[in-house]
């Protein structure tokens, strides 16, 4: 293993969230257990939404969309992929402040913000 990509969880300024506090708990642990292994972190803004997403449009019951593990995975392959792209300078890279306010899951079912 040669790095570690872990989500951040940010508000939408980009500031920390308050679940950032946990994350940074980890990452001393991380750190602690692995201390010559890189850490890289990674925007997770919006990506279960993006799970869900993807949940949906593979088809996936609605009584399978609520199981919490199973959105935290596929989230976890976003946040991979997202850094991914990011390094080989794909232009498919996931940038947050493009979600359209559609996805946000600040809108309401009538697109307005909340």
């Amino acid at each position: 293993m040669s790095r570690f990509v872990v989500g951040m969880p940010r508000n939408m300024d980009g500031a920390p969230s308050e679940a950032a506090k946990d994350v940074e708990v980890f990452l001393k642990q991380l750190a602690k257990a692995f201390p010559d292994i890189p850490v890289t972190l990674e925007d997770e803004r919006f990506t279960s939404v993006l799970a869900h997403r993807a949940m949906i449009d593979g088809g996936m019951k609605a009584s399978a969309r609520k199981d919490k593990e199973s959105v935290d995975k596929i989230s976890a392959a976003i946040i991979l992929q997202s850094y991914m792209d990011r390094i080989s300078g794909s232009r498919s890279t996931f940038d947050p402040t493009l979600v359209p306010d559609s996805l946000s899951t600040k809108s309401s079912r009538t697109g307005r913000r909340k």
